[in-house]
C-alpha cells in the first residue's frame, strides 16, 4: 500500500489514533478558523459496521475533540472509585453457580422479588439473573455497577456524550441508581459506595434481599434510615454498595 491507501483505509475518529488532533485543531483555531468540523473517514471497519452506532461514535468523537480544545464544556468527568458489581444473565444457573463456587464465591443473598442471586468473594460481587431476558440472550454479561463519588454527575456526563439513559422501574425501597447503556448494550450503573446495604425505610416493608444462611424477619426502622443485615460467615460487613440492594433486572 502507498501512503494514500494507508490514509484512506485506516483513518480513525479523533481520540482513537496517535496523531495529536486536539493540538492540531488548536493551532487551526488560533489561526482564526471558525467554520464547521466534519469527518471524512474511509475506514474499512467503519464502512462494514452498522451505520447508526458508527454515526453516534463519530459525533461523540467530535464532542470529545471540542472539549479537548476548549470549544465545548460538557459536564466534568467523574472518576469511578471502584467496581460495585457485575451482573450475569443466564438461562441455566447450574454451570454458572458451579463456576462461581470453584472461583471461591459464595451465594450470600437472594432478591426478594426478582430471580437474582448475590454471590460474593471478598469485595467482589456478582449478580446472577435468571429472569426472562436471560432466556432470550443466553449467558452473558448484562451490567456493571461502578462506584462513584457523584452518580448523578457521572450519568449527566455520559448523557452529554450521547450514552442512552436507561429508564428503570424502581420500588419505593430501591436505591436510586443512575444507568446508561454502553455502545455494546451493556448497562452501566453509577452508585455511591456506602458502608451499609440499603433496605428501605419502612416499618411495614420487608427487606429487599434475603440472606441465604439465616432467616431474615422484617425489622422496624425510623424513616430515612437503613438496615444492615448481619454478615454471613466469611463475608465482610463493610463497603456494601447501594447497587447490590436494588439492581435493575
Amino acid at each position: 500500500m502507498d501512503v494514500l491507501q494507508w490514509s484512506r483505509h485506516y483513518r480513525c475518529f479523533p481520540g482513537q489514533g496517535g496523531f495529536d488532533i486536539a493540538g492540531f485543531l488548536g493551532h487551526v483555531m488560533r489561526a482564526g478558523y471558525r467554520g464547521p468540523l466534519s469527518l471524512e473517514v474511509f475506514n474499512d471497519v467503519f464502512r462494514q459496521a452498522e451505520a447508526g452506532p458508527t454515526a453516534v461514535d463519530a459525533q461523540r468523537s467530535l464532542l470529545a475533540l471540542q472539549e479537548a480544545t476548549g470549544l465545548a464544556t460538557p459536564p466534568a468527568p467523574v472518576v469511578p472509585t471502584g467496581i460495585a458489581f457485575a451482573e450475569l444473565v443466564t438461562p441455566d444457573v447450574e454451570p454458572v453457580s458451579a463456576l462461581l463456587s470453584a472461583l471461591g464465591f459464595g451465594r450470600t443473598a437472594r432478591h426478594r422479588s426478582k430471580p437474582v442471586d448475590l454471590w460474593q468473594q471478598g469485595a467482589a460481587r456478582v449478580l446472577v439473573n435468571t429472569g426472562p431476558a436471560a432466556r432470550r440472550a443466553g449467558t452473558s454479561l448484562a451490567a456493571v455497577g461502578l462506584e462513584s463519588p457523584d452518580p448523578a454527575a457521572a450519568a449527566r456526563r455520559a448523557e452529554a456524550l450521547l450514552a442512552p439513559v436507561l429508564p428503570r422501574r424502581r420500588a419505593l425501597e430501591d436505591a436510586p441508581l443512575e444507568a446508561v447503556a454502553a455502545p455494546d448494550g451493556t448497562e452501566l450503573f453509577f452508585c455511591a459506595a456506602r458502608p451499609e446495604l440499603p433496605t428501605g425505610e419502612a416499618t411495614s416493608r420487608t427487606w429487599k434481599w434475603t440472606r441465604t444462611r439465616r432467616a431474615v424477619p422484617p425489622r422496624t426502622a425510623s424513616p430515612g434510615s437503613t438496615i444492615s443485615p448481619s454478615p454471613s460467615p466469611g463475608t465482610s460487613s463493610t463497603r456494601r454498595p447501594c447497587s447490590t440492594a436494588a439492581c435493575s433486572v
